[in-house]
């Protein structure tokens, strides 16, 4: 008999021996995981360490656990991710990190919160939604609250493509999608910064996104994340810090700009989903390192496209004018 359960959990997991049993654990005691979910896809990127036997003696006690190993190089996190949900075939996927901890609330949340986004729509769309998570240290002690207030990103920064282009506020570990979206999103090209904000561009542009304001989860901060919210360097002097700032920031904006490209290119319809001004702004920033310093001074100018605070606009600002120089 078919499996009508209509939502596949994809865990990307490498050397996550330390943490894999406790997050399965989290999922699998969500509220209405048993009527919903269908199954959990674990896809492996050459783990090292235990991180297999552990998976295999969880998937003898969870049979719905689904294991993707990978025998050759390293693909990392955007393409592993990439790997496990082309796996997936349920109408609606979640997205989990190794090492984090969901709450019981988490998958009740997501997938009410998707339904009413189609709910309110006369034609299937497009739709992911995303939450706040608790960031927590590597013993799950509480660091702060809520990511959103930490990292003070404004709720309504997902509300522009011009926005979300240069700073993504979507961690994908907390996001839902529906298959809509993953059948013109995948495959995640090779040229994104990272699966979460593609997937959230695809989405704005051509569907709907909600954002659910409750935390979800335990966002865990340790040693080996691979991804975290302050993994930053720390040189010697303080001209050091500041240019490896800039050449770091100048990476990232780079980075975003050849992400935009690539969406422009895979999607030449894309200008009849943005108005004129805001399709504007993204076609002049992907295509910013070509530009001359007039026409990037006249992009700052005109656009507004800037990111969330004060302090990253004046990094913006420096670095699409030094961009010649950084990059």
């Amino acid at each position: 008999m078919e499996n009508k359960k209509p939502v596949d959990i994809v865990i990307a997991t490498y050397n996550g021996e330390k943490y894999i049993r406790e997050q399965v654990e989290s999922i699998v005691a969500c509220i209405n995981f048993d009527a919903l979910v269908s199954q959990i896809i674990i896809a492996d990127d050459n783990s090292k360490d235990k991180t297999l036997i552990l998976i295999k003696e969880l998937q003898r006690k969870y049979p719905m656990i689904v294991v993707l190993c990978q025998a050759e190089a390293q693909l990392g996190p955007r393409l592993n991710f990439n790997r496990g949900l082309a796996a997936t075939t349920a109408p609606y996927i979640m997205m989990a990190d190794q090492d984090d901890f969901w709450c019981e609330n988490k998958l009740v949340f997501s997938y009410e919160s998707i339904l009413a986004i189609e709910e309110s729509n006369t034609v299937m769309l497009p739709a992911l939604v995303f939450t706040d998570v608790s960031i927590v240290d590597a013993e799950l002690k509480e660091i702060s609250a809520s990511n959103n207030e930490y990292v003070a990103e404004p709720l309504s920064w997902s509300a522009k493509v011009s926005q979300l282009m240069v700073e993504n506020v979507a961690l994908g570990c907390t996001m839902m999608v529906n298959r809509k979206l993953l059948d013109i999103a995948l495959p995640i090209p090779l040229k994104s910064s990272m699966h979460d904000w593609w997937l959230i561009l695809v989405a704005k542009i051509f569907g709907k996104i909600s954002y659910v304001s409750e935390p979800t989860m335990l966002y865990r901060q340790h040693s080996n994340n691979v991804i975290g919210i302050g993994n930053s360097h720390k040189a010697k002097n303080p001209i050091t810090r500041q240019y490896d700032r800039l050449k770091n920031y100048t990476e990232k904006l780079m980075g975003c700009s050849e992400q935009m490209n690539t969406l422009c290119e895979r999607y030449p319809e894309i200008s009849e989903h943005l108005n004129k001004s805001e399709y504007a702004s993204v076609y002049q920033f992907a295509n910013i390192v070509d530009m001359s310093l007039f026409k990037r001074a006249s992009f700052l100018l005109n656009s507004r496209v800037k990111p969330s605070t004060n302090k990253r606009t004046i990094m913006f600002i420096v670095c699409v004018l030094l961009l010649p120089l950084l990059k």
